[in-house]
């Protein structure tokens, strides 16, 4: 028995592709000035769909600095992205390419290939500097969508502020957390600044605000404008925007920019049965807001044509007369801009497969020409959302020659894709999952399971839509994660793996917040090792693992290590892990010979050049050091971190004392404590840093115990 889908009602947010003309601006003349921007700014609100805002027809008070921007610009009324969740539909922003032909199919497992040309790149190669500025790890360095920023600054990056929110423990008390996320003021404050240093030069700024993601923790003054805790972050999101829009016309840059705002995906709110996104293809996920600024665009124009966000970066190029990207399915939307011609008869197309590995169910795909989208499944969807813009009635049934048509369509979509270069899907390091885990976003299942999913238009599996109770349990379940209530999260998700035996990310949730409960070893060791049977490539589950085992059985703990540094020779932490667990049992020529393998293996790993130089240079062994070699190592590493890493300016510090230059170890070593005291870290590790400068003042140099 399918679930019925239902319009989305909540909030007054399901306004259908009408447009309010109050904060949009009407329709006027089509500007004769000429599009010539020498900047770009592209600005990426996470989780926002397009009738949350005011100039998309929501009623309430949500974003009244955009509305002015999409007044004093051109506002897109459909626009649709390629996938409901993050990676993927940013890898589409930035390359002009649909999921299956940038490779990126989840949030958890992939990165841009190599060989796939991106936005950032391009412009570059035109003369632009280029920055990034990243508010969550699902984004960051690992999926390799920093190729072509000069700087890309992100959550592994030193100088960021996190986000900080109060909460209650259970018995009632204060507590302040910080979440793995930048907050929107630390995204627009970097930005200004990037402004202000190069409103001389041809720059693109690229800003990612995350804020309206779950759990929605607005600042409480947003909460008082907006009742909807979500409503609330985007007001919030808002306010920054508009700060950086103030910013670029108080320079004198607006006719000199471009300013492309989008999201990468909306946030179901109940619509569908879907209370977040990543799931399901209906448009309360996919549809998302695109409007353009600045640089000569006439003011209120509103284009009604169906456009996709992999319009974005040929738009750009085109506007900017850079070089088109190679081998990509969007276009440029230059010619609605003047108000023209106002349909390009383009075939939007999206997908995503979450539920395959979560609960063994179908993939999903949907194409829309025109009204009609059709979403591919088990049970095929039909809907003509220019009458039900809620995707409340299935037409399905009633239409099969539209519901043929359009699955032809989707099938030559795919056969005339361009291939994919082979290497997409790529091991995350523990350090990686657990700032994604943070987010609820570590359960997203393993990329082999995706691919096999989306290998073919064979739908495999169950029906989506039947998963829908236990898809509810297992999100809440990771809201009750997020929240600190581990022990309801660990109750939830045991419930839920015992129904659902053979899904990794259930277990992978159900191990995670049974730790935080405190979950004694007899419970967790056969949860782990389950984990591994099911998933012998997730490094997380042998270092967790490892750490049960060290005092009651050290052998299998090295064995455990040993074999995660085989599965991910390049990730950090396994081999991190094992060099300190041999350096505790003061076996310290295997620590340094597991330290250099890493270097020798993954050269460019900062961490690796970091970590194998300390041990050079501080080695309780005599014959174990070697400083020149512990310098260069040193040098490399603060050299790839572009010196922001006080860790790395330590090791530095230790380099030059162990070759008796301490003038330049105290000036490391100050550089290093200067940047922590720029934020706000444990007291104990300020200390162990001032410590080694005592030593570097008195002329001593480091050595490990």
């Amino acid at each position: 028995m399918r679930t019925p889908s239902r319009k989305f009602r909540s909030l007054g947010l399901a306004l259908g592709g009408a447009l309010l003309a109050t904060g949009c601006g009407a329709d006027s003349e089509p500007s004769t000035a000429q599009i010539a921007p020498r900047n770009v700014v592209l600005i990426t609100l996470d989780t926002v769909r397009a009738d949350a805002l005011g100039c998309y027809g929501q009623p309430l008070p949500t974003s009244p600095r955009i509305d002015r921007l999409a007044a004093e610009g051109v506002l897109f009324q459909q626009v649709l992205s390629s996938s409901p969740n993050t990676a993927p539909s940013h890898a589409s922003i930035l390359t002009g390419r649909q999921p299956y032909a940038h490779g990126v199919r989840s949030n958890v497992g992939y990165a841009l290939p190599d060989g796939i040309r991106t936005l950032a790149e391009a412009l570059r190669a035109h003369g632009l500097r280029t920055q990034a500025e990243i508010a969550a790890p699902v984004i960051g360095r690992h999926t390799r969508l920093d190729r072509g920023f000069d700087h890309y600054r992100d959550l592994t990056s030193f100088d960021v502020t996190l986000k900080t929110v109060e909460q209650r423990d259970t018995e009632g008390r204060a507590l302040r957390i910080q979440r793995q996320e930048r907050p929107a003021e630390d995204i627009t404050g970097r930005g200004l600044e990037f402004l202000r240093a190069h409103r001389d030069d041809a720059f693109f700024l690229w800003l990612h605000y995350f804020d309206p993601h779950a759990s929605y923790e607005a600042p409480p003054r947003f909460a008082e404008l907006v009742a909807s805790p979500y409503l609330a972050e985007l007001r919030y999101v808002d306010e920054q925007v508009g700060r950086v829009v103030e910013e670029i016309a108080r320079l004198g840059l607006k006719n000199q920019t471009l300013l492309v705002l989008t999201g990468d995906h909306g946030e179901g709110l109940g619509a569908h049965g879907e209370d977040t996104h990543s799931f399901f293809v209906y448009d309360s996920v996919m549809r998302v807001p695109l409007v353009l600024w600045g640089a000569g665009l006439p003011a209120g124009r509103r284009a009604g044509s169906l456009v996709r966000t992999v319009d974005i970066a040929p738009t750009v190029l085109d506007l900017l007369g850079a070089p088109p990207l190679p081998d990509i399915q969007g276009v440029s939307l230059r010619p609605l801009l003047a108000g023209g011609n106002d349909d390009l008869g383009l075939t939007a197309y999206g997908e995503t497969a979450e539920l395959a590995s979560l609960f063994g169910a179908a993939a999903l795909r949907f194409v829309r020409e025109g009204d009609w989208k059709y979403i591919h499944s088990v049970e095929p969807e039909l809907y003509d959302v220019g009458r039900d813009p809620g995707e409340g009635k299935d037409l399905a049934a009633s239409h099969p020659a539209e519901v043929a048509r359009l699955r032809s369509r989707l099938e030559a979509l795919l056969a005339e894709a361009p291939m994919s270069p082979a290497g997409a899907p790529v091991s995350v390091d523990a350090e990686t999952l657990a700032r994604l885990d943070a987010l609820g976003y570590a359960g997203s299942g393993s990329s082999s399971r995706i691919d096999a999913a989306l290998a073919t238009l064979g739908t495999q599996g169950i029906d989506p839509t039947t998963t829908l109770g236990d898809l509810r349990s297992f999100v809440q379940a990771w809201g009750h994660f997020r929240g600190g209530r581990y022990a309801e999260a660990a109750a939830r998700f045991g419930a839920l793996w015992a129904r659902h035996p053979a899904s990794a990310p259930v277990l992978f949730g159900l191990v995670t917040s049974s730790r935080m409960a405190r979950a004694r070893p007899e419970i967790v060791v056969p949860l782990l090792r389950r984990g591994i049977e099911l998933d012998p490539e997730f490094t997380p589950y042998y270092l967790d693992l490892a750490r049960t085992l060290r005092a009651s059985d050290p052998a299998e703990a090295e064995r455990l290590l040993r074999r995660a540094v085989a599965v991910e020779p390049c990730a950090a932490l396994p081999r991190v892990q094992l060099a300190n667990f041999l350096r505790a049992q003061a076996r310290h020529e295997a620590q340094l010979e597991v330290l250099e393998a890493g270097v020798a293996q993954c050269p460019d790993s900062s961490d690796f050049l970091n970590d194998t130089a300390y041990a050079l240079a501080t080695s309780p062994v005599d014959a174990l050091r070697d400083g020149p070699r512990a310098l260069e190592l040193a040098q490399r590493a603060v050299a790839a971190s572009g010196g922001e890493q006080p860790s790395f300016l330590d090791t530095l510090a230790a380099a030059y004392a162990e070759m008796g230059d301490y003038e330049r170890a105290v000036d490391s070593s100050r550089r290093a404590i200067a940047l922590l005291k720029q934020r706000s870290v444990h007291e104990r590790v300020l200390a162990a840093f001032e410590r080694n400068l005592e030593r570097f003042e008195a002329g001593q140099p480091v050595r490990e115990p």
